[in-house]
């Protein structure tokens, strides 16, 4: 794919690419399994599929992850502020 090109071509993406994973893993494994985490699944497909249409556009492809990124950080944290309770 143009994008995976892209992103491995890029020392900014693949850093924001592993920042995202990174998150998204940490997330995924404090689901267990259940609902929530069939939920973060088709959310990370969709992320995928955007992140993917940008095609060569790395600024596109940096604006997802940036997004995605917020996303993942503001689950995790309300995360731990539930768990803090």
């Amino acid at each position: 794919m143009a994008s995976e090109r892209t992103i491995c071509r890029s020392d900014v993406l693949a850093a924001l690419d592993e920042k995202m994973s990174g998150l998204y893993g940490e997330l995924r494994q404090s689901y267990g399994r259940g609902s929530d985490r069939n939920q973060l699944k088709r959310y990370q497909r969709q992320f995928l599929a955007a992140r993917n249409d940008c095609g060569r556009d790395s600024e596109c492809i940096k604006g997802a992850y940036l997004d995605q990124i917020g996303v993942l950080e503001a689950q995790i944290e309300r995360n731990n502020r539930m768990s803090e309770r």
